[in-house]
């Protein structure tokens, strides 16, 4: 973090930008230590954690509710819960390497409804801190907050 995010701070001063950053997390005590880390370059940024729900509920999280890493956060922040897609359809987009509109077009009816039902509660997470303006501009383009909600894999391995 210390070697790439002394570039990406100095970078974001031209463009007179702030720094917002989604960060997602496990239950390990990884995920806290990265994310201290990743505050101690960017004390600046506005950082929402993410609770990745696909390693159990928001109250399993007890390393990171408990931490003062969280007292930190939720100064400027917010905590979101991440909600878990089913393993059959996370699969298929990474295996396939598959944009969620194009899965939309193209997956079984029953996976179809699943990932609708996904991006509506990524929506929703989103939703909580987007500013409006922002979410109405992409309804009124045709996206969501949700079409921004990428599959990725993270460090610990899990697709979400």
């Amino acid at each position: 973090m210390e070697k790439y995010g002394t570039t990406l701070k100095e970078t974001l001063t031209e463009p007179q930008r702030d720094l917002t950053a989604f960060w997602v997390i496990n239950r390990q005590l990884d995920s806290v230590e990265l994310l201290r880390s990743f505050l101690g370059v960017f004390p600046d940024a506005l950082v929402h954690v993410c609770r990745n729900l696909y390693f159990g509920e928001a109250d399993k999280f007890e390393l990171y509710n408990g931490s003062k890493t969280r007292k930190s956060i939720e100064r400027t922040g917010r905590n979101l819960d991440f909600p878990e897609l089913a393993n059959r359809v996370a699969d298929k987009l990474y295996s396939d390497r598959l944009p969620v509109w194009k899965a939309l077009a193209g997956l079984p009816l029953g996976d179809r409804a699943e990932l609708k039902r996904w991006r509506s509660l990524c929506a929703a997470m989103f939703g909580r801190v987007l500013p409006k303006e922002r979410t109405k501009a992409r309804q009124e383009t045709g996206g969501d907050a949700a079409l921004h909600c990428r599959i990725a894999v993270r460090g610990d391995g899990a697709v979400g």
